[in-house]
């Protein structure tokens, strides 16, 4: 059960990061300007995070069965 929530929690994360690179949560600050590759980093971040999530996700429901 923890390590479902924690799978939902990283893939949720991951997401935001993707749709919302910019946001306080990722050193963005809301700012408009920020460096081209702080957001490509945060981007990658995110994919990355999406993954480890999903995987967390699959690794339960399987085991389940």
């Amino acid at each position: 059960m923890a390590l479902t929530l924690f799978g939902i929690f990283v893939f949720a994360y991951g997401l935001f990061a993707i749709l919302r690179p910019n946001a306080r949560w990722f050193g963005g600050f809301g700012d408009p300007y920020a460096t081209t590759k702080r957001l490509k980093f945060t981007r990658i971040r995110g994919i990355l995070s999406l993954i480890l999530g999903a995987l967390l996700i699959w690794a339960v429901i399987l085991n389940r069965h």
